[in-house]
C-alpha cells in the first residue's frame, strides 16, 4: 500500500485536533497519523504540545493550525 501524501497526512491531522480540545498520542496512532507528520505539525507551530495529569502526551491545534485548515489546500 502506497502511503499518503504528507499534505493530506497534515490536513487530516488538523481536522483531528480540531474536532477535540486535546489529542493525545494514542489517539494520533489510532488514527494513522505517524511520527513524521506529528513532528512536521510541531515544528511548523501549527501544534503544541503539552503533558497530562497522569504524565500522558497531548498535542492542541494552535491558531496557525486552525488558519491552515480553513485555508484549504
Amino acid at each position: 500500500m502506497k502511503p499518503l501524501p504528507l499534505d493530506y497526512q497534515v490536513r487530516e491531522a488538523l481536522k483531528v485536533l480540531a474536532r477535540y480540545e486535546h489529542v493525545s498520542k494514542a489517539d494520533f496512532v489510532l488514527r494513522n497519523v505517524g511520527r513524521t507528520t506529528i513532528a512536521l505539525l510541531l515544528d511548523s507551530g501549527l501544534a503544541t504540545i503539552s503533558r497530562s495529569r497522569n504524565g500522558g502526551i497531548l498535542y492542541t491545534i494552535t491558531a496557525a493550525g486552525k488558519a491552515r485548515l480553513l485555508s484549504g489546500p
